[in-house]
């Protein structure tokens, strides 16, 4: 059974302190006063309305008889009393979903028809609710913290809205609870694989968020019906909440230390991986899915290697890992990338394709033992190896300066920067800052960002300071590299 506790270990025991100036929360129908704006015609019969009096006042200098009707507001009192109705939170999610997210993504309101039935059905339906709810306050936690500049998203900062991280903890917990009891019936159904990608969707925006056990259950989950291929036979199988497990667990990988790592990710085959992550293009990760294939046998590398006794030799099949890796990433052509899923057009997307070969091979570098990176930098010497770092990391650096502006609308991808910044130790100060800078444009450019950029904007420079080189020294807690 997967964690249903009401709070997660990272929820801050602040006391809940109204924010009278959020707009974008409930206190959209909050006015400064405190007072709740009068919405009883979303209430219903049942529910006790604002008192609403009419006072009828003769005018004394109309000798006709004429009437008039002053129609006097409830107090405040009065509207404390109102009893909140059960869609009271999906109304107000509704409102925010039409209203102010568009102005939010910049993108035109739509109140056609057909935006109604899309509502209707992929927001209403069945136990769908608490789901939409959760990425309505994301959005609009998100957007908090974008408007006053602060990367990390965390709930121990800014006080003011701990009103919206009490209610997504709530929500999160009722979803939970309805995972477990459609887990517990048995029964197949592709419901629990979208749940748990709705609670690790909202999870990984959050610093420090326990997404990784959520991974971890939902691979259970997995194994539960039988497996990969036994899940991929029945009707619709969940290939989107598949591929975004797989990429999120497979990137989380290379971050996380080598003996702290989702080892049922590394466990997947090569044709699952390429199975699931070829199903369809995987927004905000543009990695073709060879290069992806390269990275996911780096870190399987990785944990073989670390396991190896430092004292004796590498094992030959090791070595021949390394050198089919290395071949993998070499014999890459950008200009000549397709897949069998569509992808943005050449020659655009190719600039995609120069910044993950560039990155796939500096992470080979920078992560493997020396026997094994040597295989793809060619080095034989010590003074080969930094030779070998110091040219991949100008060659990524190029790669994604060139990808900027052609690529600034397609969000190019926070991992290539976490792997610049691992090759920029004992950089500049001058270079440290350049970081930084490309990995806040890249939270500037995604309205609806992961954490991965504000917490590499927290890790780098306390790696830097340290004057450690290794990969290891770098992520030596679990990390988080997607935006």
């Amino acid at each position: 059974m997967l964690n249903t506790s009401r709070r997660p270990r990272w929820h801050t025991s602040r006391s809940v302190v109204p924010c009278l100036d959020n707009k974008l929360s409930r206190g959209s129908f909050t006015t400064k006063s405190g007072l709740v704006a009068n919405l009883a015609g979303y209430a219903g019969s049942n529910a006790t309305k604002p008192t609403r009096y009419a006072k009828v006042v003769e005018d004394e200098d109309d000798h006709e008889g004429i009437v008039r009707q002053q129609v006097v507001k409830s107090t405040a009192a009065a509207l404390s009393g109102q009893i909140t109705p059960a869609e009271w939170g999906l109304m107000e999610g509704l409102r925010y979903y039409t209203t102010v997210l568009p102005l939010v993504l910049g993108v035109p309101l739509d109140h056609s028809p057909k935006a109604a039935r899309k509502i209707a059905l992929h927001i209403l339906s069945g136990t769908r609710g608490p789901g939409f709810l959760m990425n309505v306050l994301r959005f609009q936690i998100c957007h908090v913290f974008a408007a006053r500049g602060i990367p990390a998203i965390h709930p121990d900062t800014l006080p003011g809205i701990n009103h919206l991280w009490r209610r997504l903890f709530e929500l999160m917990s009722e979803a939970l609870q309805a995972l477990n009891d459609g887990l517990a019936k048995n029964i197949f159904s592709a419901a629990p694989f979208g749940r748990i990608m709705e609670l690790m969707n909202v999870e990984v925006a959050i610093m420090d968020a326990p997404w990784r056990k959520h991974l971890r259950g939902y691979l259970a989950v997995i194994e539960r019906y039988g497996g990969l291929d036994t899940l991929c036979e029945y009707p619709d199988p969940p290939y989107r909440g598949l591929q975004f497990g797989l990429v999120h667990g497979a990137i989380g990988n290379t971050v996380s230390p080598v003996h702290d790592q989702v080892s049922a990710i590394n466990d997947w085959s090569d044709a699952h991986v390429m199975r699931i992550y070829t199903k369809l293009y995987f927004q905000g990760f543009g990695c073709p899915s060879r290069l992806f294939l390269a990275i996911h046998h780096i870190t399987q590398l990785r944990v073989a290697a670390a396991a190896v006794d430092s004292v004796t030799p590498l094992p030959d099949d090791l070595l021949l890992t390394a050198a089919s890796i290395a071949c993998e990433i070499q014999d890459f052509s950008a200009s000549q990338w397709s897949e069998t899923y569509q992808i943005p057009p050449q020659p655009l997307i190719a600039h995609f394709g120069r910044v993950y070969q560039a990155a796939a091979g500096l992470y080979m570098i920078l992560s493997l033992p020396r026997p094994l990176a040597r295989l793809f930098s060619g080095a034989t010497s010590v003074e080969g190896d930094e030779a070998a770092r110091l040219h991949q990391r100008t060659t990524l650096f190029q790669a994604i300066n060139e990808a900027r502006g052609p690529l600034k609308n397609l969000q190019c991808g926070t991992w290539p920067l976490a792997v610049l910044g691992v090759a920029y130790y004992g950089g500049t100060p001058e270079e440290h800052a350049t970081i930084i800078g490309l990995l806040r444009e890249t939270l500037s450019n995604t309205k609806t960002p992961d954490c991965g950029a504000g917490t590499l904007i927290r890790d780098l420079p306390e790696f830097w300071a340290s004057g450690r080189t290794s990969w290891e020294d770098c992520f030596y807690k679990p990390s988080v590299a997607l935006t």
